[in-house]
């Protein structure tokens, strides 16, 4: 197979020699059930660069380890080090700043047991079933049962939810007086890239036609949102364009088209835009809920995709593994899955910041970052001042699961305070969720 758009054959042998770097570094530390890649590799639609006698690859690896059971997040930190010392880099893990977000190019670690794999109810499960290359292992793929009709909603909501550190971490409201340029310029576009990208899935899984691969769901959307979801369209009548446009500039993200976006900054405020209105047409139109304000609204969601999403995953894998239909055994399932994870993500927390933040205990941070976040996005103004009660409400929310401390006078200096302490919390949701060091 061919790993990229250009299908090169030089391309391609530099991508399987990287692989096979990789899967060596994994292999001397631990012996998984496979190895596979997804995500732009492993769909065909990752992307590179021959200058010269150069190839240039500008996308991440991601990798996914099937083992019997869990990794301890030492274990994982050790491979990913391993993988990275041996490709001359650096380990992501190690950092804590916005680059995790920039779209720099390294290998990202994700880890299912077999059971996780074959029972998860998600996209990336029926991406990984249905667009991917297994690399070392046993062939697992062919035994996942999920199908297109078994998707929801829901997965896509997920992919939306997780906007927020991206976007809040790329964007500065010295960008207000003075546009971003280099470096800084292209991560705030990449970052926007990723919400137009994404919301593909939501609306493609609306309309009953998901497809894995980006290029497919662009063609989807052109095709059917006006007809299948006719106000969505009206409030955003150039969305088709714009998920057409960003797709093409995910997946050859040259430099020609990133210089060609001259106000990057209103770009910022675009895609921010067009995220609330996606999620206020979801919540009013499919969720039969009305909401006051962004705060409300964000709540909300946050009350919602823990009941009703972790509920649904529950549900199905309790069906498809022990054949049990049973919805309250899944509501009691959910509730006992999130009870544990707060445990964990308290210890996570406390062997982090050497805060035993107790309140973390009763509340599930897997959404509660994303759904504080979006008040931390939505309550920066477009004149650079910060809006109070949003605000407010965004520390409050963060509070319960992260000792956040606000120590700015000026609204600028508490957007920068409070942006670098909501991805240090994210962060620590991450190394929690992924099992990480």
């Amino acid at each position: 197979m061919s790993y990229t758009q250009l299908k090169d054959a030089r391309v391609d042998k530099k991508i399987e020699q990287e692989l096979k770097v990789i899967c060596e570094g994994i292999l001397e530390v631990v012996e998984p059930i496979s190895i596979i890649l997804f995500g732009g590799f492993g769909k065909g639609e990752g992307y590179a660069q021959i200058k010269g006698d150069q190839v240039i690859l500008s996308k991440d690896y991601d990798i996914l380890l099937v083992v019997k059971k869990k990794l301890s997040p030492s274990k994982m930190y050790e491979v990913s080090g391993n993988i990275h010392k041996r490709l001359g880099r650096d380990n992501p893990l190690d950092s804590v700043t916005m680059e995790q977000y920039s779209g720099a190019s390294w290998v990202q670690l994700s880890q299912f047991t077999i059971n996780d794999l074959l029972y998860f109810r998600d996209v990336k499960t029926y991406e990984i079933k249905a667009a991917s290359k297994l690399l070392w292992g046993e062939d697992v793929r062919k035994k996942i049962p999920l199908s297109l009709e078994d998707l929801s909603p829901w997965n896509g909501i997920r992919f939306l939810l997780r906007k927020p550190p991206g976007m809040c971490s790329c964007f500065s409201t010295k960008y207000l007086e003075k546009p971003p340029e280099g470096q800084e310029k292209r991560t705030l576009i990449y970052e926007c890239t990723r919400f137009y990208v994404d919301v593909g899935v939501l609306l493609t899984i609306q309309v009953g036609n998901y497809r894995p691969t980006y290029h497919e769901r662009a063609e989807v959307i052109k095709k059917s949102l006006t007809s299948s979801l006719p106000r969505v369209a009206e409030e955003i009548p150039d969305l088709a364009e714009k998920i057409a446009h960003f797709t093409d500039l995910k997946l050859s993200p040259d430099d020609e088209k990133y210089d060609a976006i001259n106000d990057p900054v209103e770009l910022w405020f675009n895609t921010r835009r067009d995220l609330g209105i996606i999620l206020r047409y979801f919540m009013e139109h499919h969720l039969r809920e009305k909401a006051k304000g962004w705060a409300e609204l964000f709540e909300k969601y946050n009350v919602r995709v823990n009941r009703d999403f972790v509920d649904e995953l529950g549900y199905f894998y309790l069906k498809k593994r022990f054949k049990i239909a049973n919805k309250m055994l899944a509501r009691l399932a959910n509730i006992a899955y999130q009870r544990l994870f707060c445990l964990k993500y308290v210890l996570k927390l406390y062997q982090k910041e050497r805060v035993l933040l107790l309140s973390a205990l009763s509340e599930f941070p897997t959404f509660k970052v994303g759904t504080s976040g979006l008040m931390l996005l939505f309550s920066l103004n477009e004149d650079g001042t910060l809006d109070r009660g949003l605000f407010s409400s965004f520390v409050k929310g963060l509070k319960q699961i992260y000792p956040l401390t606000i120590k700015g006078t000026t609204d600028e200096e508490k957007w920068a305070e409070a942006v670098g302490q909501y991805v240090r919390a994210d962060r620590t949701f991450l190394d929690t969720f992924y099992g990480w060091g």
